[in-house]
This record gives structure tokens, C-alpha cells and sequence, in this order.
């Protein structure tokens, strides 16, 4: 089970404000988010975070495969780049499934992480507050992990 950590109100990375602007659907031109891999530590948290709010360990494999096709072709037409086994593994993997992942590309995994996560926030209809609840859940999680925003 993953530790939701301390509570509180205030977002403290750019990746979780940039998250919450997107879904909140405000301008985020102020937060700029690099491609290096540390900034994409927060989406791996909130994406595991809310996967375990969609799925269960034993959720089929194939309602896994429907949910990513669903993701693929219902969110936005660059998804359509989403390798469907590769975003399976992902969510299997955050699921607690033993999975090497060690071979999807970054790209892949930023797209996974961020599709997943707003589809799934949005199928449970996350006030602004729960969603920023979360979000300091996967800060929280992402820095227990290493992770130093700077």
C-alpha cells in the first residue's frame, strides 16, 4: 500500500502545479516543465496514485487492454503514439505486478503518466481540492523516493 503522506494545501513542484493547471484547464504558461527525468517523478506518483484508484491487483488484463485502447483513442490523436503493451505494463507495474519497464522510452512513460492520471481524476469527477490533495500525495511520495525539486 503506498503512504499518502502529510497533509496539507500547497503544491511545491512544477510538475504537480503544471498537472493541476492542465486538468483545471487554466493558462500554465508560467510553469515550465524539462524533459529530464526527475521532473517526470511527480506524474509516476500521481499516474501510481491513481491507478490504484481505477484498478485492483487483480483487476483482468484484458479490462486493463480495453481501459488503455479506451485512453489511446478517446483522449487526444498524439496518444494514438501510445504503445499499448508498454502503457499496460505500466499500469500493471503500479498495480504491484513484478514487471521490467526499464525499456520504455521516457516520452512514452510522460504520455502514459499524464493520459492516465487526467482520465482517471476526471472519471471520478475530483474537485479542485481532492485533486490537490493528491497531488501532494505524489510529492510527497516522489521525494520519499529521491526525488529534490531544488
Amino acid at each position: 500500500m503506498i503512504s499518502l503522506g502529510r497533509k496539507g494545501t500547497k503544491l511545491s513542484t512544477r510538475s504537480a502545479q503544471w498537472l493541476l493547471d492542465q486538468i483545471m484547464e487554466r493558462p500554465a504558461a508560467s510553469v515550465k516543465i524539462s524533459d529530464e527525468v526527475a521532473e517526470l517523478a511527480v506524474w509516476q506518483a500521481a499516474f501510481e496514485l491513481a491507478v490504484v484508484l481505477r484498478f485492483v491487483a487483480t483487476t483482468p488484463v484484458h479490462e486493463i487492454a480495453a481501459y488503455v485502447q479506451y485512453m489511446r483513442t478517446s483522449f487526444h490523436a498524439d496518444l494514438k503514439k501510445i504503445v499499448p503493451i508498454e502503457a499496460e505494463a505500466m499500469i500493471r507495474a503500479a498495480l504491484g505486478e513484478d514487471l521490467d519497464l526499464s525499456g520504455i522510452r521516457q516520452q512514452q512513460r510522460a504520455h502514459v503518466y499524464f493520459t492516465t492520471f487526467v482520465l482517471i481524476v476526471r472519471e471520478r469527477s475530483m474537485s479542485e481540492k481532492q485533486l490537490r490533495s493528491i497531488l501532494i500525495k505524489a510529492e510527497n511520495l516522489a521525494r520519499r523516493r529521491g526525488f529534490d525539486p531544488g
